[in-house]
């Protein structure tokens, strides 16, 4: 077997590409190994501080736009054939034993050098749909680490493994926190009066937020506010003003932000989510075995997130709800549902433990050491 020191990890775009390369990368340090990110795109600055807090280093390669029309692909393409010599030229000093691509359009250069290179490639595919560029890196690679199973995998030119979305390591392990303390440890860090003897619901659309489920979510609580429950909202970035004003006249305990870095304290205190339905949405929804009601986001590629919120549900932790049917009615009807019986639709949110996978960033490290 090959030696397996040295880990290139091609993770640019947005949290949902970084974040899991960057567990992956913390898990192969602690396991003596020696990761390099490589990163691209417009928080490819933001992502480099973040691993140096893990004290893992990264080289960042310039961000080529989204190849959609005619002069955009051309763009693509120059700028992909300059990121291609980049990772070469720190192929030859890092000298890595292995590559791991997250995926996006972003990770074709890095795929195309580790080829050239004669580097194996891994590819890891974050969604239940696997994406165009994974699909074309899949005939060079040696291995693709699924998160879900995929529903096309027909496509896929290379072997495969279902090895779960790595999530990252304050995620994994706040699952085991208990609600008491979990309600004690939100109050403490955000001056908030919450309690057990009501459920709580959390809502968010993802890091960008989500202005359906912003507008419409404040106004169906206000039709139930005869009713006994607790609200945390994260209205995501830029919306937090007009988020805000929507729950004035909604006298309940709440906690509406902008963003959290506390997601693990957030999860074990709720009863309920409302949220979109990406990859590491999901992996953490099953992590920590929370019923939800998925709104997948109607214009992400292929619409991808609406087959992850379908194999959620299909544990029977979750209702689905495409864009059309995300309406004041349909969600006023299930949340009046869950509060009737909190309990029953906690028993079911724990359904989705047996599709949860906490030890995801290890059984790919696994794969790649064993495939090499």
């Amino acid at each position: 077997m090959k030696a397996f020191e040295k880990l290139a990890i091609a993770c640019g775009g947005t949290g949902g590409h970084f974040y899991p390369g960057l567990s992956v990368a913390v898990e192969f340090k602690k396991l003596g190994g020696t990761p390099l990110l490589i990163l691209s795109g417009r928080h490819s600055e933001e992502q480099k501080l973040k691993a140096l807090e893990h004290n893992i280093e990264s080289e960042i390669v310039p961000s080529p736009p989204v190849p959609t029309g005619i002069l955009e692909k051309l763009d693509y393409s120059r700028t992909c054939a300059i990121n291609i010599v980049k990772i070469l030229k720190v192929f030859s000093t890092f000298r890595p034993d292995a590559i791991l691509v997250m995926g996006s359009y972003t990770s074709i250069a890095a795929g195309i050098a580790s080829t050239v290179s004669k580097i194996p490639m891994f590819i890891h595919e974050g969604n239940a749909l696997a994406g165009k560029a994974n699909l074309f890196l899949s005939r060079f690679a040696a291995k693709m680490a699924l998160s879900f199973p995929a529903v096309n995998a027909r496509k896929i030119l290379c072997g495969y493994e279902i090895t779960g979305m790595p999530a990252r390591a304050e995620i994994v392990d706040g699952r085991l926190q208990g609600k008491g303390d979990a309600i004690a440890m939100v109050n403490a860090a955000y001056g908030t009066g919450f309690s057990d003897k009501s459920p709580i619901i959390l809502v968010f659309g993802g890091s960008q937020g989500a202005m359906k489920i912003n507008d419409l979510v404040p106004p169906t609580f206000d039709m139930l506010k005869k009713k006994e429950f607790q609200i945390i909202h994260l209205a995501g970035h830029d919306k937090i003003k007009e988020t805000k004003a929507r729950y004035a006249n909604i006298d309940k305990p709440r906690l509406v932000i902008e963003s959290s870095d506390k997601m693990s304290m957030l999860y074990a205190v709720s009863d309920l989510v409302i949220s979109r339905s990406g990859g590491s949405t999901i992996a953490e929804l099953c992590l920590f075995g929370k019923y939800a009601i998925l709104a997948p986001y109607p214009y992400a590629s292929d619409n991808h997130q609406r087959e992850n919120a379908d194999y959620y549900a299909s544990s029977g932790a979750g209702t689905v709800l495409t864009d059309t049917e995300f309406t004041i009615t349909k969600i006023s009807g299930l949340i009046a549902s869950f509060l009737d019986n909190p309990a029953e639709y906690v028993e079911k949110g724990r359904l989705s433990a047996k599709i949860a996978v906490p030890d995801a960033a290890a059984r790919i490290i696994s794969l790649i050491r064993n495939s090499i």
